[in-house]
């Protein structure tokens, strides 16, 4: 009789285990800790994701219960978490009533006003447990001005989806600014094991932001649960992370963003299968299990096989309607699986298999490894070294990447400024545009500004005040370089920014060589000269436009071309610099030879970028690749790149 009741109360037992419910911090407050929030004008930022056990909305919920909830704040994706596109403006949520103030976007005057009138801040987000993610970004923007204004700031904490035991990947060397580095701004892993409450701890004690910081536990969560033994229903937490799966990869696949593959955005099976119509799957997969020959280190807790698939409207414009070849990946043992060790392993065994058609875009790339270690090729005998903090926390042993060697067509001297000193002026104008970012300038007023820069220049050649007209050339080159990096990391990349900088790049150039030919026809040069200088005008407008043309078109189907002796940045400096310090020299003769020099160079640099083209279509395979649709010049859907020089 006494086993019996013993088994009957471990049925028990084991049927409230079961039935348990992990509650969110929204139940915990409202049932726990309500004085946190009672008599208080409140103001919310929160998503789709912030719900209560029940699946209700939060907002819902506290008006319900008469808390006085003033105004909304919403992260990127929106209010709904629909949205995946940048520059989300603020809106009204329909149901309440409430203004929704877009931080993603939106009016910063009038968000800040709103903040000034409120008497607490509640944050409620679903984050994915990837350093990736930019909702902590968000959450700590709003709570550096909370913090500016003393107001208090209330985290309803939610699980990490994916467990907080395992802490995989590399580590971000130092925290940045959340304005400037938006995605994945904390020094943490990829793969970082927290809660949105314990990064947000985190972010107010490395950036020192000294903010009233108050976090309400997920209750009975405990670190070894996945999402899905929690009990709480699954809700998108953005438009591309369709469920758990597709999360568990996350911290991994992710890193193909920054690539000329696709993620499968635009298809069911998001950030769980990466390809490109150039993909050699049988090649790639054989590398993978030649990685694992004998050597025991075959990849753990994941099936990976190949298969076919069609993005459709991918938010990231990869490859929309083309039948891409692909890997997808299948997790068949959460306690063993690293997917930051899988996607550098299936990124070094694409690499290994087809170096002439994997590209990347390396600031997108840099930003989400954290440098550019993972695209360097591995130094010799160096296997990797542990990077990461926390329990069994270490960096993938195949540690890096190469880089497509452009040497292996044309000698480096070929591409004529290196890039390190390109990097090294990008870093001098850091702080520049960390600062147009902080006062949210759109960076359609940068490119706008820069043209008509560019047009002021092209009237003082025409002018014959040589150095003006060099001076303000190099003047608008800044402005060509800061618009972009703006747009990128200042997440306001839009499709219509990518084509309006490429065309009024185009008017710059156009307005530019006329602005010279005028100069050469108004007595600039002697008589003699005067038809070839026309006539050098003319072919260097052409040639320069063509320049362009190639590389945007290459990136359109899935290649690159950035080479050549005469690309923007080249054609200015040789143009501006000369003629800022020595004008038009005796007779116009220095920029009748400057602009000579110009018309030869840019139709090298048009072939150099054409023979570039046919050598990586080429070792594509035998068949020709599906071809995609047309692309706007400049803006490459395979990269997502605003410049297209």
């Amino acid at each position: 009789m006494r086993l019996h009741r013993f088994s009957l109360l471990g049925l028990l037992a084991c049927a409230v285990s079961a039935g348990a419910q992990v509650r969110p911090g929204i139940d915990v407050v409202l049932a726990d800790s309500a004085h946190l929030i009672a008599h208080r004008r409140l103001g919310l930022l929160t998503n789709q994701t912030g719900v209560d056990a029940a699946g209700r909305r939060d907002i819902d919920v506290l008006i319900a219960g008469g808390y006085r909830v003033t105004a909304l704040f919403s992260p990127e994706h929106g209010f709904r978490g629909l949205e995946d596109r940048p520059g989300l403006p603020d809106a009204v949520d329909s149901a309440s009533g409430l203004p929704i103030y877009s931080l993603y976007g939106g009016m910063p005057l009038a968000r800040l006003a709103a903040l000034d009138s409120l008497d607490a801040i509640l944050i409620d987000l679903q984050d994915i447990g990837a350093r990736y993610y930019t909702y902590p970004a968000s959450a700590t923007q709003l709570m550096r001005e909370a913090a500016r204004r003393g107001k208090p700031i209330i985290v309803l904490d939610r699980p990490d989806p994916i467990g907080g035991v395992a802490v995989q990947g590399n580590v971000r060397a130092r925290a940045g600014d959340p304005d400037s580095a938006f995605v994945g701004f904390l020094p943490i892993p990829m793969r970082h094991g927290m809660t949105l409450g314990e990064l947000l701890r985190l972010a107010n004690d490395r950036l020192r932001l000294h903010a009233p910081l108050t976090v309400v536990p997920a209750a009975g969560w405990r670190r070894s649960l996945y999402f899905d033994a929690t009990g709480l229903p699954w809700v998108k937490p953005s438009p591309n992370m369709p469920d758990l799966e597709s999360a568990i990869h996350y911290p991994g696949t992710c890193l193909f963003e920054g690539t000329n593959l696709s993620v499968g955005r635009g298809t069911a099976l998001a950030f769980q299968i990466v390809g490109a119509p150039w993909l050699d799957t049988a090649a790639v997969l054989e590398r993978l299990r030649d990685r694992g020959s004998g050597k025991g280190e075959r990849l753990p807790g994941v099936d990976v096989s190949g298969t076919t698939f069609t993005p459709r409207a991918p938010t990231d414009g990869k490859y929309d309607g083309v039948d891409l070849r692909g890997i997808r990946l299948h997790v068949t043992d959460r306690a063993r699986y690293d997917p930051t060790k899988t996607a550098v392993a299936l990124l070094a065994a694409i690499r290994a298999a087809q170096r002439d058609s994997l590209r990347f875009n390396a600031r997108s790339f840099d930003r989400l490894a954290a440098g550019s270690d993972l695209r360097r090729p591995p130094r010799s005998g160096a296997a990797g070294s542990p990077r990461s903090r926390g329990s069994g926390a270490r960096a993938p042993r195949t540690c890096s990447i190469e880089t497509l060697a452009v040497a292996r067509y044309f000698p480096r001297a070929m591409n004529v400024i290196p890039q390190p000193v390109r990097d090294g002026f990008g870093r001098l104008l850091d702080p520049l545009v960390r600062w147009l970012i902080r006062r949210h300038v759109p960076p359609n007023i940068l490119t706008t500004l820069g043209t008509l820069i560019l047009v002021g220049s092209a009237l003082t050649f025409a002018g014959a005040k040589i150095h003006w007209g060099g001076f303000l050339l190099l003047f608008s080159g800044v402005f060509d370089m800061v618009d972009g990096r703006v747009a990128r990391e200042g997440s306001m990349t839009t499709t219509f920014g990518a084509f309006y900088d490429s065309t009024l790049d185009r008017v710059g150039e156009a307005a530019l060589f006329t602005g010279i030919a005028v100069y050469f026809l108004r007595g600039g040069v002697p008589a003699e000269r005067l038809t070839a200088a026309v006539l050098a005008c003319f072919v260097a407008l052409a040639a320069s436009l063509l320049v362009s043309y190639t590389r945007a078109r290459a990136e359109g189907l899935g290649l690159t071309a950035q080479v050549g002796v005469a690309q923007r940045a080249e054609r200015v400096l040789l143009l501006g610099v000369p003629t800022l310090f020595f004008g038009a020299g005796n007779r116009g003769v220095l920029l009748f030879w400057i602009v000579l020099i110009l018309a030869v160079a840019t139709s090298v640099t048009v072939v150099q970028r054409v023979i570039y083209v046919a050598r990586s279509a080429g070792t594509q395979g035998g068949g020709r690749a599906a071809r995609q649709r047309e692309t706007l010049p400049g803006h490459a859907p395979a990269l997502q790149s605003r410049k297209g020089h």
